[in-house]
């Protein structure tokens, strides 16, 4: 599961993170139940502890030495399995999972896996294993993360751990904190639940449903999920050329050897890349012309990917391409600065007379971040290495916001050239004239707020500005007519306000709105 002390919620490590209800996550814990130095955690993805250091083992030889790491803790769950199977060997697969997972030793330093526990087979009390009796695990799986990114139209996978000894505990109920709605994870075999009855209980969320761009969910224990639709970027536009002179505040990072390298820069200010509210504060920045952009504190890969590929990559979570391509640093330098005072900042990363890894030339271009605005702006200096390789011919130029979304700009194609800029910007908030956060281009009321687009007559025209009950696109003394014949009933249509009942309140609006045409609704054109 992994030996690098690394949260394996962010960076998965295979197959521990394969999310499949017969796969136990093990990390390594020490005599005195502390987590082995070297040992993995993830409080969604690393499912129990186990003694994993200065464990006795079996050498070549006929001998015995002492190994530390998780496979030494993998072996003592995979002995607790034999003696959960022995003890009953019409038991499931699940059901000795479950035994594992619910019936250890909560401990302090394994707060941040699944279960918060330590592996024991028999205790006093009822404990353990093989003596388990009322020991329930409620916890959440998926997502991974906190905050979640998605594209348009995609969906969210949530599951929850449910257990209590060998036996799933009963569905969960999931809060979309804006709305109040609630939705049920169900452990039914159905959808992206994978086995009925196994203990975890699975939903999808569909953002669009809620009529949201940002959700938050609630879900046991205390844990919040937001949920944000990011757009991806406008096409690149030419820019006017304007080359930031960074010499006097430059810092090294790269330097001469440099090759599949990456380096961690931690921003002075929030990078708002794809309108990201919260911002990014730290960037992974490839020697092959890459950057990813990253929360502090989020692990930096010491490799970098030579290979240039179209966008989206999937293998990336986002990425800023400036000149993907099989670079490498001979005698140049890759650096970074930040210029101007806040809060109007740019942060600066150049590759400066960087080579391709199969000529001799060298070429030199620079990204700049800016802390005002989402833009990302690329400067070419020199794209001209003397060969087949020029202007970007063997390189990738673009941005990704997703694994599934990007906008590239060029693939393997010479296009483009020295002294010159691209710039890529986000499309400017959508109109919502009334506030009610629905656009008004999906508005069927465009100056009163309705967030519920309460429609009951099916015209696309919102009850709260459609006092036409006959369609007749003006409001006129027939619609009052048909409202006092309903005053104090519950005529859905009549019941402009949605209070329940035909009263004044609606009486109000259509008097407001007499001898005029329902709406403005952003979703038809005006009558």
């Amino acid at each position: 599961m992994g030996n690098s002390g690394s949260d394996n919620d962010v960076t998965p490590h295979y197959p521990s993170s394969y999310s499949l209800p017969n796969v136990i996550a093990v990390t390594a814990t020490t005599h005195s139940d502390d987590r082995a130095g070297m040992a993995n955690l993830g409080s969604r993805s690393v499912d129990v502890g186990a003694p994993g250091e200065n464990i006795l083992s079996t050498i070549p030889g006929g001998a015995y030495a002492a190994f530390s790491g998780t496979s030494m803790a993998t072996a003592h769950v995979t002995g607790l399995v034999g003696l959960i199977k022995a003890q009953d060997p019409n038991r499931s697969w699940s059901e000795i999972r479950n035994l594992v997972l619910s019936s250890g030793t909560t401990i302090t330093a394994m707060s941040n896996t699944v279960t918060g526990k330590r592996i024991r087979a028999a205790d006093v009390g009822g404990a353990g294993a093989l003596k388990c009796n009322n020991q329930p695990v409620l916890s959440v799986l998926e997502p991974t993360l906190n905050n979640i990114s998605i594209g348009v139209g995609e969906i969210v996978d949530v599951s929850v751990l449910n257990i209590n000894c060998a036996s799933a505990a009963g569905d969960v109920v999931v809060t979309v904190v804006e709305t109040g709605d609630h939705w049920i994870l169900r452990d039914n075999g159905l959808g992206n639940d994978k086995y009925a009855d196994d203990g975890i209980y699975s939903g999808q969320f569909d953002i669009s449903v809620f009529g949201l761009s940002s959700a938050t969910l609630q879900l046991p224990n205390g844990v919040t999920i937001t949920v944000h639709i990011v757009q991806n970027y406008l096409p690149a536009v030419d820019n006017p050329y304007d080359w930031r002179d960074i010499s006097g505040v430059a810092n090294l990072l790269i330097g001469s050897g440099g090759d599949d390298v990456t380096m961690g820069i931690q921003s002075p200010f929030p990078i708002h890349y794809a309108d990201d509210t919260n911002g990014y504060g730290q960037l992974a920045v490839a020697s092959n012309g890459y950057i990813l952009m990253q929360r502090v504190g989020d692990l930096v890969s010491t490799g970098s990917v030579f290979n240039n590929s179209e966008l989206p990559f999937a293998s990336f979570p986002n990425m800023v391409a400036p000149f993907w391509d099989d670079l490498t640093v001979v005698a140049g330098q890759i650096s970074y600065g930040v210029l101007g005072a806040a809060p109007n900042r740019e942060l600066v990363v150049e590759w400066q007379n960087v080579d391709n890894i199969a000529t001799t030339g060298q070429i030199t271009f620079q990204v700049v971040f800016f802390e005002n605005s989402s833009d990302v702006v690329v400067n070419y200096k020199d794209v001209v290495f003397g060969d087949t390789d020029d202007f970007g011919a063997s390189a990738t130029v673009g941005v990704q916001v997703l694994p599934t979304i990007a906008r590239q700009y060029s693939y393997n194609s010479p296009v483009l050239s020295d002294l010159s800029s691209l710039k890529w910007s986000m499309a400017p908030p959508a109109m919502d004239t009334d506030g009610d956060g629905v656009p008004d281009d999906q508005d069927n009321c465009t100056l009163v707020q309705n967030p519920d687009q309460r429609d009951t007559d099916n015209d696309s025209y919102g009850n709260i500005c459609d006092p036409d009950f006959n369609n007749d696109l003006i409001v006129n003394s027939s619609d009052l007519a048909y409202l006092k014949d309903n005053f104090f009933s519950t005529d859905p249509d009549a019941d402009l306000t949605g209070d329940g009942v035909v009263n004044a309140a609606d009486l109000a609006i259509l008097k407001q709105m007499f001898f005029m045409a329902p709406g403005p609704s952003g979703t038809v054109p005006a009558p």
